[in-house]
C-alpha cells in the first residue's frame, strides 16, 4: 500500500516522516507516521503499464493496462495523533501469453494463458505520538526553580517524546481471473480445451508500526540552519487467516482452422469451492531515513514476506520467501519560496531502485525482480499551491535464470494527485491546527 510519491523514491515507507507544513504527503503504509498530519490530506492515483512476457525465445504481444490504484484521506486527531482511510491494491495481476509447441502426428498446439484482476484492501489506520509533551512538561516544571532539570532525564524524555506508534486494519476483497486456452489449429480431430478460474477473497488483516526519530539541531555547538532528522522505522503485518472461494469453468470445443468461432462440443462444467482456508503471509519491513529540513530525504529499506510456508492456492510451483531491498532519494530545492520564477524550486524531484528476490526457486536460483523509478511532484493549487501532481516513469524486469521459465519486462507510467486543506479553501473541513 504505497502511494506513487513513495514509489518515485523506491517505495520507501517504514522510516519516512511526513512534513508538518503543506504540501504534506500521506504515508499510510506506515501508520506510525500519521501523527505528523497537520492538514486534511487527500491522495488519489493510477498507472499505465505496458509489459511483455517471455518464455525462452518466445515472447508475447505487449499487454497494455491502465487502472485506478488508490484513494485515501488523512486527517489529524487531536494534537497527538492522525487518522487515514481509503482503498488501495493488495495484489494485482495482468498478463497475456501465447506459446506454440509441435507434436508429431498432431501438429502445432497453441497454449494461451492470461490473468487479470487482483485483491484490494479497504483500510483504516491511526497513529499516535503518546509522549509528545512529556519533555516539554518536565522542563516547565523545573523552569525557574533552584533545581535544574536533570540532563540525563531530560535527554531520555526528549528521545521518548519523538516515539510514534500506529496500527492499520484492512478488509480484503476483489477477484483474480486466470484463463487457459489449448488449441489444435491443424488437427480438427482433437478437441480444444478452455478453462477459467475465478478466485475471490474475504477477510481482515492488520499491521503495526513504530518510528523513532532522532533530531539534530546543532553541530559542534553551532545551530544548524536546517535540522537533521535520523529515523528508524519498523512495520509488521502478522500472518492472518482469510477465506477464499473459487469458481472453475471448463469445456471442450472444436473450430475450423479459418474459423475463430467456438463450437462447444459438450456441456460446460462448473464447480465452486467455498471457504478455502488460506493464511496471508507474515511480512515486515525495517528502514532508515535521513531528512534534512524540508529539502532532502534519503533512505534504505529491507522487507521480508514469508511465502515459503503458504499453501499453493495461487501457484503449482512451490513458493519461497521474498526479500526486498529498496533505496531512494528526494529533493525539494526551496519548499517555501514564493513568487515569480520559484515554481521549479518548489518541485519535488525523486528517484529510487527496488530489488526483489524469491517467490519461486528453480535449479537453486531465485526469481529476481528489479524496478528503477524516477519522477517529480509538481506544485498545484490556484491560490495557495497546497497540492502536488505526481508524475513518474518506472522500468521493471522479472527474471528467472532457466530459460524454460517466464520473464517479464515492461514500463509503467505513474500519476497521482495530493491535496491539502487550507483555512482559505476548506475551512469547513479542518477545525484544528497544531504547530
Amino acid at each position: 500500500m504505497r502511494f506513487h510519491h513513495q514509489n518515485l523514491n523506491g517505495g520507501l515507507s517504514s522510516a519516512v516522516l511526513a512534513d508538518t507544513l503543506f504540501p504534506t504527503l500521506l504515508n499510510s503504509a506506515q501508520p506510525a507516521s500519521l501523527p505528523d498530519i497537520r492538514f486534511a490530506t487527500f491522495e488519489v492515483g493510477g498507472k499505465n503499464r505496458l509489459n511483455r512476457l517471455y518464455r525462452g525465445n518466445v515472447k508475447s504481444e505487449y499487454y497494455n493496462l491502465t487502472n485506478f490504484d488508490y484513494a485515501a484521506l488523512g486527517v489529524p486527531l487531536g494534537n497527538k495523533g492522525g487518522l487515514s482511510f481509503g482503498i488501495a491494491p493488495f495484489s494485482a495481476v495482468g498478463y497475456s501469453l501465447e506459446t506454440v509447441d509441435f507434436m508429431p502426428g498432431i501438429g502445432n498446439i497453441t497454449y494461451k494463458q492470461s490473468g487479470d484482476g487482483g485483491f484490494n484492501q479497504a483500510f483504516l489506520g491511526a497513529g499516535i505520538q503518546p509522549f509528545k509533551f512529556t519533555y516539554v512538561n518536565y522542563s516547565r516544571r523545573h523552569s525557574g526553580k533552584d533545581t535544574p532539570p536533570h540532563k540525563g532525564i531530560s535527554r531520555f524524555l526528549y528521545r521518548l517524546s519523538q516515539l510514534r506508534l500506529g496500527m492499520n486494519g484492512a478488509w480484503i476483497f476483489g477477484q483474480l481471473i486466470r484463463q487457459t486456452d489449448i488449441r489444435y489449429p491443424n488437427n480438427i480431430q482433437n478437441l480444444n480445451h478452455f478453462r477459467e478460474s475465478i478466485i475471490r477473497p474475504k477477510g481482515i488483516m492488520g499491521s503495526f508500526g513504530i518510528m523513532l526519530p532522532w533530531v539534530q539541531d546543532s553541530l559542534n555547538g553551532r545551530a544548524l540552519k536546517e535540522k537533521n532528522i535520523y529515523t528508524l522505522g519498523f512495520c509488521i503485518s502478522p500472518s492472518t487467516p482469510i477465506k477464499l472461494s473459487e469458481e472453475l469453468y471448463s469445456f471442450n470445443y472444436f473450430s475450423q482452422p479459418v474459423n475463430v468461432n467456438l463450437n462447444i462440443k459438450d456441456s460446460a462444467e462448473k464447480s465452486v469451492r467455498e471457504n478455502i482456508r488460506y493464511r496471508l503471509p507474515l511480512q515486515f519491513s525495517t528502514g532508515f531515513n535521513f531528512k534534512k529540513g524540508y529539502s532532502w530525504n534519503a533512505g534504505m529499506e529491507f522487507a521480508r514476506i514469508a511465502m515459503k510456508e503458504r499453501n499453493t492456492v495461487f501457484s503449482a510451483v512451490p513458493m519461497e520467501d521474498i526479500s526486498i531491498l529498496a533505496a531512494g532519494i528526494s529533493w525539494v530545492p526551496d519548499k517555501f519560496s514564493y513568487g515569480k520564477g520559484t515554481y521549479l524550486k518548489r518541485t519535488r524531484y525523486a528517484a529510487g531502485i527496488n530489488h526483489t528476490s524469491g517467490y519461486v526457486k528453480s535449479e537453486g536460483k531465485y526469481m529476481q525482480a528489479l524496478r528503477a523509478t524516477a519522477g517529480l511532484s509538481l506544485p498545484i493549487g490556484i491560490r495557495t499551491g497546497t497540492g502536488m501532481l505526481h508524475l513518474g516513469f518506472q522500468y521493471y524486469q522479472n527474471t528467472l535464470a532457466p530459460q524454460t521459465f517466464f520473464k517479464e519486462r515492461g514500463i509503467c507510467f505513474l500519476f497521482g494527485i495530493t491535496f491539502n486543506s487550507t483555512y482559505l479553501e476548506d475551512f469547513w473541513f479542518r477545525k484544528f491546527r497544531y504547530d
